[in-house]
This record gives structure tokens, sequence and C-alpha cells, in this order.
């Protein structure tokens, strides 16, 4: 029995005068051309002609170094304006930064035509306002935005995650988790607030927990929740600015 290793047999030498094997049936008439009928039917719509195709480019961000941002401005301002502190709390300060973060998020939107109604009304609102932002957040919030290149080519900024109309982004979950990581949740920073307020009314635990239609299924919130934070007691002018806003413990203006 030959074994499986043995060496193939040699071909045959190939014999250099052979032209090889000849065709039969050889046309004598030259085929007339003819344009394929895609394009025929192009011709016939008036289609100026095809150009080559490319597909959108985009990029992504988050922004889980916005928080922490907006609170070291804060502490920076309170250190060098005491009566800012005194009658703003840092939770309603986060919420106006953020606020501005997704308006400013909208105003690139409206770029694409992808903004509502609604979400064009709550930009101009913010962006109208005479409160202007400190340097450092300011230069963060606009350095978001599309880009183009010296190849003339269109980056579009891609936006990871987006409230719904209550504000979240959904039962956190395997699957939303890295949302609520990666931007601030409208809802929290509300809540945020409120907790605030309550813990000043009824003192007792600073952790607060979240609403039950985004809680998930165990465990208690921990500052890697974006806006989340330990409850803090508020002055008195700082519950009175809260109240002059009608922001209450269990009411929000939502307008």
């Amino acid at each position: 029995m030959a074994s499986e290793n043995a060496a193939a047999p040699p071909l045959p030498p190939r014999d250099p005068t052979s032209t090889g094997p000849k065709p039969t049936r050889l046309s004598t008439e030259p085929t007339k051309p003819k344009n394929e009928p895609m394009f025929s039917d192009m011709d016939k719509m008036g289609f100026p002609g095809v150009a080559p195709y490319r597909r959108a480019n985009e990029f992504a961000i988050t922004t889980e170094g916005f928080i922490p941002l907006c609170e070291k401005e804060y502490d920076i301002i309170a250190s060098n304006q005491p009566y800012f502190a005194k009658v703003v709390a840092k939770s309603a300060w986060v919420y106006y930064c953020t606020m501005s973060l997704y308006a400013r998020f909208i105003s690139i939107r409206q770029e694409e035509g992808d903004s509502t109604y609604d979400e064009d009304s709550f930009a101009n609102q913010v962006l109208s306002g005479n409160h202007a932002l400190p340097g450092q957040i300011d230069a963060y919030i606009s350095g978001f935005g599309h880009v183009g290149d010296t190849a003339s080519l269109h980056y579009r900024l891609a936006i990871p995650a987006w409230p719904n109309q209550q504000g979240h982004f959904g039962r956190i979950s395997a699957n939303t988790h890295l949302m609520y990581m990666s931007m601030p949740c409208p809802r929290l920073c509300v809540q945020r607030i409120q907790a605030d307020l309550h813990i000043t009314a009824t003192p007792g635990n600073r952790d607060w927990d979240l609403t039950q239609d985004i809680r998930p299924a165990a465990g208690l919130p921990t500052r890697n929740l974006l806006v989340w934070a330990r409850a803090a007691t508020l002055t008195n002018d700082q519950v009175a600015f809260l109240e002059s806003a009608d922001v209450m413990e269990d009411q929000f203006p939502t307008s």
C-alpha cells in the first residue's frame, strides 16, 4: 500500500510549439455595441450621471467628565464669592450646567434637522439667558460639534444617548447603564435637588434612591451614576431661592 506522503508523479513536459485548443464557430461579423439597459432607462429619465458614494462619517463622545468639572467650578466660585454658595445650592448649579450642555447638543441637532419643536424652544430659552457660564465650562460645552477636515470630509457628532420625554434613558440595566455613566441624566438632576430639599426638611439618610421607573433590580446608586451625590443640607437662602423658582420637594416646573 502506497504511503500517504509519497511524492506525486511529475507532470509531463509541455510542448513549446503547442498553440493550445483552437476555437470553433468563429464569428465573422462584429457585435454591435449597445448600452446596458439600466443606463438606458436612466438616460430616458434625464439622469445626469453617477457619483462615488461616501458613507457618513461619525465620531462618538461621552461626557463623564462634565459633572466633576461643574462641581469643581462651583467650589472655586464659592471660595471667591461666598454669597453665591449661600444662595445657590450645588445641586441647582449642576442642574443649570447640565441644561446648558443639552441646549448645546440641541443646537447641534438643529444643524441636521433632527431637533423637535419642544427641544428648539428649550434651547432658545436656555441660551438666551443672561447668566454666563464660567470659562472652563463654556469651553467644554462649545467644543462639541460636527467637524470638517482639509479634505472637505464632514464628520458628524454622534451623541451616545438621548433622554426620553420623561428626562431619562429608561430603567437602569445591563443595556442602559453605560448611558447613565456617559451622559448626565436630566431626571437625576431634578431628583438630586429634591433630595437636598427632603434631607433639609427631614434629616436622615443622605443616600437617596432612584424613582421606581428607572431603579435597577438590585443595588443602590453610587457616584458612578453621573449627577448622583449624597443629599446635602441646604441653607435657608438656598431653599428660598429654589422655592422662588417653584422648585419644591414634591414638584418641579416643567417649562
